[in-house]
């Protein structure tokens, strides 16, 4: 799925319980910590062109990172240890994991197919694309839906 999608979800889900804007982070955190610095680099260095890259030009940090960020594991002990700690936090840090799950089948294995087990197992779901016209249109259906219900609880019961 895409990164402003995992974001809103993010929100929309687990932003309610006084930490939106953490939620909003955690919903996009996986791919931002996997292709930010490259595409920060990208445009910094002016080599950054529209379209879908060739996996060859991708440095082999990316991948790793995407391995670390896209793990059920990693999200879950992160989750889990915040969770215990400071249960806010690990609530709004629950869009984490629900962006992997979102992934798993919705990432062909052409292209970054989510590594849900790593650092145990490398197996991935053959997906299907989330740009897909079929998925891509309840994932819009369904952030609208979302956030609609969502703001109109917080115009009934003030903000939260």
């Amino acid at each position: 799925m895409d990164t402003l999608s995992h974001t809103l979800w993010g929100g929309g889900l687990f932003g309610f319980r006084g930490r939106p804007r953490t939620a909003l982070l955690f919903g996009a955190l996986p791919d931002l910590a996997a292709f930010g610095p490259w595409l920060a680099y990208r445009l910094l260095s002016g080599r950054l062109e529209p379209g879908k890259p060739d996996l060859a030009d991708i440095p082999a940090w990316v991948f790793h990172a995407y391995d670390v960020s896209h793990s059920l594991l990693v999200a879950g002990l992160a989750t889990g240890l915040a969770l215990r700690l400071r249960p806010a936090l690990g609530f709004a840090m629950l869009a984490w994991p629900f962006h992997v799950l979102v992934d798993i089948p919705t990432h062909t294995r052409a292209f970054f197919p989510t590594p849900f087990l790593w650092p145990v197992s490398d197996v991935t779901v053959p997906g299907v694309s989330w740009a897909t016209a079929w998925v891509w249109l309840p994932n819009l259906a369904g952030l609208v839906l979302l956030w609609a219900w969502r703001l109109g609880r917080r115009a009934e019961t003030g903000p939260t």
